[in-house]
């Protein structure tokens, strides 16, 4: 008869049987690990596909709103080709118009000709027949002069109405050159409509095709999953053998790590005993010149902890009572005293330092705080200021002041952002020449009117604008003459009227100026 757990196998076997395991452990984790990066390279590839699709539809629909704004280009295009259009057929009329009136002129001038033709061979011939009667030549001399100034002025007629035609033939050919440009942006604007459509069908096929590529890489991953998670139950039926193994190593290994703490606990105590008795015997040396054996004789009696420790208190109080003393300095006092003085001295002077940084701070503070007050209420000021001097001098539109930081008014920058009538919103900076004389001319009104300047002068300011514009600047200009003298250098006949006061300078003769001045009066201002 036999009984109990039959072992089986020594522990040599064991170790061997649980190497073995390790073994096969280790390769399913490799494979495991392998199967694994797989799995995450999938994930990764997945995840950078379905972020280039996200990022191609944001491409698409980025592409269908910039389609849909060429759509609304190409419709504001077609208006603005519509209104030229119909500035050309006005253009067209006036040139009819005009050409209409200098046939006309034409024919009054011929009539007028002949008749002066006329009358000169009347006067010849009056001449030649009266010549004894001087009172009636000179009544035909008389006659004969007034028909030559009417022939003058008819001349100046003429001249004026040819000048204007001229004028209204330059307004043609820049019309005509709007339209061809007009025509040619309508043109580029269709050739980047088809582009995009072209672009848009490429990236509908790119989107099936990953759509397509994502189905496969979604059906790669089910089956990965499929063989990852026969591999995991291999894996756990491995685990639960080589857990069983560990179990029994387990325990001899607590038996022997029990061993060795005993042995280490002892040699601690060992090395323990051995410094505190080096370091008695230095401590013997150095207080008693002696060493510890010659201390105590094998028939003494061991003292106690209690009186050891007295002992040693009894030392060090007397030790530190030595030490306390120090050395014999027959000038303590004196120095005391000095040093004592220097430091309230110092004190002092590091008190009044303290109070005249905090009040320097203090001041600081109180000077940045009104300053940035100070600047916002100007801003807000110059910034209406500015709006209303815009749409005077456009005759619309609007026009404002922008900070770039509204948190830090003192590091902050200020943007200028107008649209003019018909345009839109943009950056002073992307305007025309005019446009932008007349931004920067209202910016300057918008501050003399927040706060005035005796004088101000403006230098060819109206060079790059129109008559219309003109018009405005000059009214603006005399309404803000009532606070500020302004000295305008301009070749604007248009400016030159609307003002009070006219400076030139001429040459009469070579090499010598002279300085032509003329103020215009009430009369002259109403005319």
């Amino acid at each position: 008869m036999t009984g109990g757990k039959k072992t089986g196998a020594g522990p040599l076997a064991m170790k061997r049987e649980a190497r073995e395991l390790v073994v096969v452990l280790g390769k399913r984790q490799a494979a495991l690990d392998e199967q694994v990066a797989r799995l995450d390279a999938i994930s990764r590839e997945i995840v950078g596909l379905e972020a280039e699709v996200e990022r191609l539809r944001s491409l698409q629909q980025a592409r269908e709103k910039d389609r849909v704004a060429l759509d609304h280009d190409v419709r504001k295009l077609a208006e603005d080709l519509a209104r030229a259009n119909s500035k050309v057929s006005v253009a067209r009329l006036e040139l009819e118009r005009l050409r209409r009136d200098a046939e006309k002129s034409a024919g009054d001038r011929e009539r007028n000709r002949v008749a002066v033709e006329e009358k000169e061979r009347q006067r010849a011939a009056r001449e030649e027949a009266l010549e004894t009667e001087r009172q009636e030549a000179e009544k035909l001399e008389a006659e004969a002069a007034a028909i030559g100034e009417d022939h003058a002025a008819t001349r100046a007629a003429l001249a004026a109405l040819e000048e204007r035609h001229r004028g209204e033939r330059n307004a043609m050919g820049r019309l005509q050159q709007q339209f061809q440009e007009t025509a040619n942006r309508r043109n580029s604007t269709i050739a980047e409509i088809e582009r995009l459509g072209e672009q848009r069908a490429r990236l509908l096929a790119d989107n099936i095709e990953l759509d397509r590529r994502g189905a496969e890489l979604a059906a790669e991953i089910s089956r990965m999953e499929a063989a990852v998670n026969e591999m995991a139950v291999e894996d756990a039926a491995a685990r639960e053998a080589l857990r069983a193994g560990e179990e029994e190593l387990k325990t001899l290994r607590m038996a022997v790590q029990e061993s060795q703490e005993r042995r280490a606990q002892i040699e601690v105590e060992l090395v323990r005993k051995q410094a505190e008795l080096k370091y008695l015997d230095e401590t013997s040396r150095k207080e008693l010149n002696c060493p510890v054996e010659e201390l105590v004789s094998a028939d003494d009696p061991v003292p106690d902890a209690d009186s050891i420790a007295a002992a040693e208190q009894g030392a060090n109080e007397i030790r530190q009572r030595i030490e306390g003393l120090g050395a014999v300095n027959p000038a303590a006092m004196e120095e005391f005293q000095e040093a004592q003085q220097r430091q309230e001295f110092l004190s002092v002077q590091r008190q009044d330092l303290l109070d005249s940084i905090r009040d320097t701070e203090k001041a600081i503070q109180e000077i940045d705080q009104v300053s940035r007050q100070k600047f916002a209420e100007a801003f807000e000021a110059i910034n209406a200021n500015f709006r209303g001097m815009f749409q005077s001098l456009f005759g619309g539109g609007t026009g404002e002041m922008r900070l770039t930081d509204q948190e830090n008014l003192a590091e902050s920058g200020i943007d200028i952002v107008c649209s003019p009538p018909g345009k839109r919103l943009q950056n002073v900076l992307l305007l025309s020449g005019g446009e932008k004389a007349l931004a920067a001319v209202a910016l300057l009104m918008a501050i003399f009117r927040y706060q005035p300047s005796p004088f101000c002068v403006l230098d060819e300011v109206d060079a790059p604008l129109d008559e219309a514009n003109i018009g405005r600047l000059a009214n603006l200009l005399k309404e803000m003459s009532l606070e500020t003298q302004f000295v305008v250098i301009t070749h604007s006949k248009r400016t030159m009227e609307a003002a009070e006061a006219l400076y030139g300078v001429t040459m009469q003769e070579p090499g010598v100026s002279r300085l032509v001045a003329v103020r215009f009066g009430p009369a002259e201002a109403a005319a």
